[in-house]
């Protein structure tokens, strides 16, 4: 093995012609650290030797490359979770031996390693604060970018403390890409090209401007690149973002960039909710609404809530009802999160404005998927009636909010009577997607009360309805509509009707409609007998609805289970009657 010799990049005149002649002739592995202090001089330098000595290997190390040909580039990462945890045990056990990460608070460590993105020096800066507070104590200060200073005697200054170390890799920084790395810190998570250049950009600066200081911020590692299921996304380390958001602030420009990342994405989600509704569904899936594995990923949900808490932090209610109203079909497939931020915007706005009954609908309904249904009626009062005007989520009117509350609570009668005059009684402006809702619930109601029969007019009109959008979702939803319309006098049609549903659904990633085809395929199954079909569907079914996000399991697994008891008592399980019991001292309609 070759020899190794070691040297700082900061050595002025030491390698000079002489010494390249006594490295030309030797076996060497050359390690020259720190070559940002000296970067045009250290490249010079190693294009020499690499030059002139065949057997000399040169590995450098900097923030950044050094733009040489032949050049290979080995990023270092931050520690991967495990081993960031052992560097805290071992840095901690360094201050306080009788340190015991078991006997910590459980997931105190961890949190610690997360936050400071397994960055080693901060780390250790972190673990050395153990001697004096417990890893609890850590974890809720590390906001406080002090906390992580203190390093060893005898280091370099900039290994001090981690503010030292970033302040020192700024101040390497251009003016403009201070600017864009300032800027960059108003982002809550990552960001990709277009909100870069819509939020931070300098006036008159295109895209390639901007693409091309990201880009030097990248090979600089004060941004990091993350590539997925939504395309090239970018990303601060969270000790990097700190430090930014302070030098935001001593630049007054705080409010300025708050106002338009929340300009920003707030258009962004209304552009987006009218493209999931259009024949682009797909497309927009894909911009906002990645599948990553088996879920849903929203990479940019944490810069709506900041954007909604700048709106109402600075009164704007009309900026933060048209967040509101736009996120049904975020929700769609994410599962509905809590809706008590939403709720804010409703209790904030003057019930004359244009929004309003749209909000008011939009939060019922969150309240309603996740069974709280005394919630979502207390917040549908406040719209007195009122409708939604043109244009809005076709999942945002409070009277249909309050109809699917009726048949959830098990009165199919009332609920389905107001569908089927809704359905009938449609004006020729009546949003085609609410129309193919109703008429899919018209089956859902005739299902409970056992005239299918009834729904099958309907059904087949809201699949003519919904061809004519050529949106995805709204024809799979007319697809579940007509298959269980079929499923009693038709089953082998109605299978086939349901497995184009659920691949058009698939199409668009809604697991939501995905699940509703199975499941109506699994009820078919079990009245055929096919008993190890259906088991698998319902199986599948029931996963979707979990892994569609919260609220997925209220009040459609309740169906489901519903079903799934009468598949078990067809089977001859004797589980059927416990899952029976349970179903109905929750207060649900009985299975059986």
């Amino acid at each position: 093995m070759a020899a190794a010799l070691r040297v700082q990049a900061n050595f002025g005149q030491t390698f000079d012609q002489a010494v390249v002649e006594h490295l030309r002739p030797l076996e060497l592995l050359l390690v020259v650290d720190n070559c940002e202090h000296v970067l045009d001089e250290a490249a010079a330098l190693i294009d020499r030797i690499a030059a002139e000595c065949p057997g000399v290997k040169v590995l450098a190390t900097s923030r950044e490359p050094l733009g040489l040909d032949g050049e290979r580039i080995v990023p270092v990462p931050p520690l991967a979770e495990h081993h960031a945890a052992e560097l805290f045990a071992e840095r901690a056990r360094a201050s306080r031996p009788d340190f015991d990460p078991g006997r910590e608070p459980v997931g105190a460590v961890a949190e610690i390693c997360r936050r400071l993105d397994g960055v080693p020096l901060a780390i250790e800066l972190a673990a050395a604060r153990m001697r004096a507070m417990s890893s609890l104590d850590v974890a809720r200060r590390l906001d406080r970018l002090r906390l992580l200073s203190g390093g060893k005697r005898g280091a370099h200054p900039r290994q001090q403390s981690v503010t030292a170390t970033i302040d020192w890799s700024y101040r390497l920084l251009s003016e403009s890409e201070q600017r864009l790395f300032v800027r960059l810190s108003a982002f809550a998570g990552g960001f990709d090209l277009e909100a870069v250049h819509r939020v931070c950009a300098d006036d008159g600066t295109t895209d390639d401007d901007t693409f091309d200081i990201l880009l030097s911020l990248v090979d600089k590692s004060m941004v990091v690149v993350r590539t997925g299921p939504a395309g090239t996304r970018y990303d601060l380390l969270e000790t990097l973002r700190a430090y930014g958001r302070e030098r935001l602030q001593d630049s007054g420009l705080v409010d300025a960039v708050a106002s338009r990342h929340a300009r920003y994405f707030i258009e962004l989600i209304e552009r987006a909710s009218v493209g999931l509704r259009g024949p682009d569904e797909g497309a927009w899936v894909q911009r906002i609404l990645p599948k990553a594995g088996t879920t849903y990923a929203a990479p940019d949900y944490d810069n709506l809530r900041t954007a909604f808490e700048w709106a109402m932090a600075r009164q704007d209610v009309d900026l933060a009802l048209r967040l509101a109203t736009s996120l049904p079909e975020l929700h769609l497939r994410i599962g509905y999160h809590p809706m008590d931020w939403v709720e804010r915007a409703v209790q904030a706005a003057v019930s004359d404005h244009p929004l309003f009954p749209a909000a008011v609908g939009t939060v019922a309904r969150g309240y309603q998927v996740l069974g709280k249904f005394a919630h979502a009626r207390a917040v549908l009062g406040l719209a007195e009636g009122r409708e939604p005007a043109p244009g809005v989520s076709f999942l945002a009117h409070p009277a249909d909010v309050l109809a699917d509350i009726v048949m959830n609570e098990g009165d199919a009668v009332t609920s389905t009577a107001y569908f089927e005059d809704l359905f009938q009684k449609s004006a020729e402006d009546t949003d085609p997607m609410r129309l193919v809702l109703a008429a899919e619930r018209i089956t859902l109601g005739h299902q409970a009360m056992g005239t299918l029969g009834s729904a099958l007019q309907s059904a087949e009109q809201a699949m003519r309805i919904a061809e004519a959008t050529r949106n995805p979702t709204v024809r799979s939803l007319a697809g579940s509509a007509l298959g269980r319309a079929l499923s009693e006098t038709e089953p082998e049609r109605a299978l086939k009707i349901l497995a184009e549903a659920g691949e058009l659904a698939t199409s668009v990633e809604n697991n939501w409609l995905i699940a509703m085809a199975i499941m109506e395929s699994a009820t078919i199954n079990t009245v055929r007998g096919d008993l190890a079909t259906a088991a698998r569907d319902f199986v599948s079914a029931l996963d979707l609805f979990v892994v569609g996000g919260p609220g997925r399991v209220i009040p459609l697994q309740w169906d489901n289970l519903r079903r799934v008891t009468r598949f078990l008592f067809r089977a001859g399980a004797a589980e059927a009657a416990a899952l029976h019991h349970a179903i109905v001292a929750s207060g649900r309609v009985p299975p059986l």
